[in-house]
């Protein structure tokens, strides 16, 4: 079965505070903006056209005459990252189609800033298949070799295929104390599973790079614990030697012996408004590509409010640290990405999360030009989410007011008269470096945290969802 649904986003460039409407960079350069160089760009000095000629001042502010002659050479990609070929890209009306390093080039408009859009579709697999038109429209481009995000799924390579190999052994040591939880975990492919009193069996799936790929070397390991949250107790860990797994065979007689873990302190500092009135700091253990809970902590803040948070050490394991807080049905959060066991976080901060001001919840309105207004204490990159029941549209800008484009310029039928219409905010902020998730600055949907590189903070914050009807 497919179900074709329609979803654009409209993507604003971006002029943060770094950028205080003119730091002398390119947009998105250090400033967390949609607009990156493309590979090997640096994006110091003076803008260029894709000849090499430097951009001169149109005398508008903001504004900047491109030599005659030049074209726009950029690349897409996904919010990974990973090229995007067959994505139709539109300036001024003319169009070209990626090719598969996801790059285009078309002829440059006669001065900066200037729009670029983007369009394509991909599936999304399985028994309910998704055919989904992806769009994006950048206004305010102000370079000529721009990297685009276009929100696809993330590429497959062609040549992968899937193969998956069995591994099976036994406990030995502790083995695994009674009514403990267990994880058993292959590392660095990533297959999580669980063990019973005495034995374990685990099946690892991954893909081939090629036709030779028929075999990895892993390591298989065991945690086992009680209790979660704040109860948890951490009871047993061990890890086997390493070992050879391979497509299509079982790997037998592999053994883990466990003993009791060495426990090590994450320790820091959490600060927040006087809205925020308690914080759940939590850790999920990082081991290869897997990653599993390892326990929590509440802080109940009375100004800055110190924490502490136990984990086992465990071989070759790094930490993801979570700071959560709610206030209503909004959420803000800071992630500390792959920390070393025993490292002092330091001093954290949570700022408020973004509110709905108007139109008001459950009210009626039209659609295009509908003001959409949110209270946010902080100018950072913010997304506003408005979903119908056929259509997705992303606004992602600076600013905390916006207006609904019309539809039908995105290629998307406007709803219907009655439609019940859904909006969110999220605020994305990426501190540590800003620029560094993904080739734009701009984190994308962060369902997926595997993106954010190790060492990053990364701040979330989400606003209620508020619902209109089509007048």
């Amino acid at each position: 079965m497919r179900v074709h649904r329609a979803t654009y986003a409209l993507a604003a460039a971006l002029c943060l505070l770094a950028a205080a409407c003119g730091n002398g960079h390119p947009a998105g350069e250090n400033d967390g903006g949609v607009i990156a160089p493309s590979d090997g760009a640096t994006g110091d000095g003076p803008a260029t056209t894709s000849d090499g000629a430097t951009l001169e001042d149109a005398g508008d502010a903001g504004s900047t005459v491109i030599p005659p002659g030049s074209m726009v050479t950029g690349r897409v990609v996904d919010t990974k990252g990973s090229a995007q070929g067959q994505v139709t890209v539109e300036i001024g009306g003319v169009l070209a189609v990626t090719d598969a390093a996801g790059g285009f080039s078309l002829p440059a408009p006669a001065s900066t800033p200037f729009s670029i859009k983007l369009s394509g579709k991909f599936s999304t697999g399985g028994f309910m298949q998704t055919i989904q038109t992806v769009g994006m429209l950048f206004t305010a481009v102000d370079r000529l070799d721009p990297t685009l995000m276009l929100p696809l799924a993330a590429s497959t390579p062609t040549n992968a295929n899937p193969v998956s190999g069995t591994i099976t052994g036994t406990l030995a040591g502790l083995g695994k104390p009674m009514d403990a939880t267990s994880t058993v975990v292959i590392s660095p492919l990533g297959s999580v599973g669980n063990a019973s009193v005495g034995t374990y069996s685990l099946v690892q799936r991954w893909l081939k790079a090629d036709a030779a790929d028929t075999s990895r070397t892993v390591a298989v390991s065991a945690l086992f614990w009680k209790g979660f949250g704040a109860s948890q107790s951490f009871l047993a860990y061990g890890k086997s030697a390493d070992v050879v797994i391979t497509a299509g065979q079982t790997t037998p007689g592999v053994t883990i012996t466990t003993a009791t873990p060495t426990i090590v302190q994450i320790p820091g500092t959490v600060a927040a408004s006087a809205s925020l009135q308690t914080v759940s700091v939590s850790a999920t253990i990082a081991l290869g590509n897997a990653t599993f809970a390892a326990g929590a902590r509440g802080v109940t803040l009375a100004g800055p409010t110190a924490f502490s948070l136990p984990v086992p050490l465990m071989d070759g394991a790094q930490y993801d640290v979570l700071l959560q807080s709610n206030v209503a049905a909004r959420t803000t959060s800071l992630l500390l990405r792959r920390i070393t066991p025993g490292t002092d976080l330091g001093a954290q901060t949570l700022s408020d999360p973004p509110a709905l001001i108007e139109p008001a919840n459950a009210s009626t309105v039209p659609v295009a030009g509908t003001l959409l207004r949110v209270q946010d204490p902080e100018s950072r990159a913010r997304v506003f989410s408005i979903v119908s029941a056929d259509a997705t549209l992303f606004v992602l800008t600076a600013d905390k007011e916006i207006a609904i484009p019309d539809f039908s310029m995105l290629g998307i039928a406007a709803p219907s008269s009655g439609t019940k219409v859904d909006w969110s905010v999220k605020r994305y902020t990426v501190a540590t470096p800003a620029e560094a998730v993904g080739p734009l600055g701009y984190a994308g949907d962060r369902s997926d945290r595997a993106a954010i590189q190790p060492g990053e903070t990364y701040a979330e914050a989400r606003s209620e969802t508020f619902s209109f009807f089509v007048q």
